[in-house]
C-alpha cells in the first residue's frame, strides 16, 4: 500500500516541477525577447545579448529547478515517513487484534493474513497468501453462490454481503467447519476492487446457545407435560409457558395468554398482578401482603418463594379454592 502511495506522490511531484519549469520558460522567452528588441537594434549586439540571455536562462532555471526539487523531495520524504508510520501502526493493530483481518485481491487471492487469522483458521500466513480464499476457507456448498457474486464484485465492488456483518461457516485447517462472524468491505485500488474481511470465531458462542436451547427445550417439556398446573413469565411479565393442566383448571387456553401479560385474566375479573408478577419484580413482603394478606406463607419447598391459598369465585361455575406458589 505504501509503495502505491509513493508512486502517486512521485508522479504528482514530477508533474508539479515540470509545470512550474514550463511556465517559467514561456514567460522568460516572451518577456526577455521583448526587452532585447527594445534595447538592441544591431545584429551583432542582438547575437551577443541572445547568447548571454541563453546562459543566464540556463543558470537561473537550474537554480529554480534545484530548489523546487529540494523542497518537493523534503515534502515527499515527510509524507512517505508519515505513511510508513501509519502503515506500521495499522499493521501492529491488526497483528495484535483478536479478530482475523483478511484481504483478497481482484482475483480472489489472499493478499493479507494477520496472526489472528492463523489462530482462527489454522493456516500460517505463508500457507494462505496467494491462495484462493473461498476455495481455502468456504464450505463447498457456498462455492456456486460465491462464483456468481464475485464476478459482479470484480466489476463494481458491490455485493449482498458488502457493508454487512453476517454469520456463516468456514473451514479450519484441522477441525473442519467452524462458525464465524464476517464483516466485509470493498476498496478500489489501481488494479481493481479488493475485499477486506474482519472475521470472528463464534463457535463457542454457538455451542453455548445450542446448549441453552437444549436446556430450555427440556425445561419446556417438563413444564408442559407436568400434571401440576403451571405457568411461566419472563422479566417483562410476558407469559412464556402455560401447560395443559392449567388450561384444564382455569378454562383459559395457552393461545390466549402466551406472549402477553394477561395471565391475571385466568384468576381475576380485573387486571392486577398475580403472585408471579410480584416475585419477578422482587417486591417487599409488605406489598405482597397487600394482595394476599392472611393467606401468605413462606414456601417450604422453594427458597425465597411464597405459597398461598385463596378462593377464586370467578373460576368455573361455583368458584375454586387453589393452593399456589411462586
Amino acid at each position: 500500500m505504501t509503495k502505491l502511495k509513493e508512486t502517486n506522490i512521485n508522479k504528482f511531484t514530477a508533474i508539479k516541477v515540470a509545470s512550474i519549469y514550463a511556465i517559467f520558460s514561456v514567460l522568460w522567452i516572451l518577456l526577455s525577447d521583448q526587452v532585447v528588441y527594445f534595447l538592441v537594434s544591431d545584429a551583432k549586439g542582438m547575437t551577443e545579448i541572445q547568447t548571454a540571455k541563453g546562459w543566464f536562462f540556463v543558470i537561473i532555471s537550474s537554480f529554480i529547478v534545484f530548489f523546487l526539487l529540494l523542497r518537493e523531495i523534503n515534502t515527499h520524504s515527510q509524507i512517505v515517513v508519515a505513511l510508513r508510520q501509519q502503515e506500521t501502526l495499522l499493521r501492529s493493530i491488526k497483528d495484535a487484534a483478536q479478530d482475523a483481518f483478511l484481504m483478497i485481491n481482484p482475483e480472489g487471492k489472499v493478499s493479507f493474513w494477520n496472526p489472528a487469522a492463523e489462530r482462527i483458521f489454522g493456516y500460517r500466513q505463508s500457507e494462505a497468501i496467494g491462495r484462493d480464499l473461498h476455495l481455502l476457507l468456504a464450505p463447498e456448498r457456498y462455492h456456486a453462490a460465491h462464483k456468481k457474486a464475485f464476478s459482479n464484485f470484480q466489476k463494481n465492488g458491490k455485493g449482498a454481503a458488502i457493508g454487512k456483518t453476517i454469520e456463516l461457516q468456514g473451514i479450519h485447517k484441522d477441525r473442519g467447519e467452524i462458525f464465524i462472524e464476517l464483516s466485509l468491505s470493498a476498496i478500489e485500488l489501481e488494479d481493481g476492487w479488493h475485499a477486506v474481511g474482519v472475521v470472528r470465531d463464534i463457535s463457542e458462542r454457538k455451542r453455548a446457545e445450542e446448549a441453552q436451547r437444549e436446556i430450555e427445550d427440556r425445561l419446556s417439556q417438563i413444564i408442559m407435560g407436568s400434571p401440576i398446573p403451571t405457568f411461566v413469565i419472563d422479566s417483562d411479565h410476558l407469559t412464556t409457558h402455560w401447560n395443559k393442566a392449567l388450561e384444564n383448571v382455569t378454562g383459559v387456553s395457552a393461545n390466549e395468554v402466551v406472549g402477553t401479560n394477561n395471565q391475571w385474566m385466568a384468576f381475576y375479573p380485573d387486571e392486577r398482578p398475580v403472585m408471579a408478577d410480584l416475585m419477578v419484580d422482587k417486591v417487599e413482603k409488605e406489598k405482597i401482603l397487600k394482595y394476599y394478606n392472611g393467606k401468605l406463607t413462606k414456601s417450604t419447598d422453594i427458597e425465597n418463594a411464597y405459597a398461598a391459598e385463596d378462593f377464586f369465585p370467578h373460576m368455573g361455575i361455583e368458584g375454586r379454592w387453589l393452593f399456589f406458589s411462586a
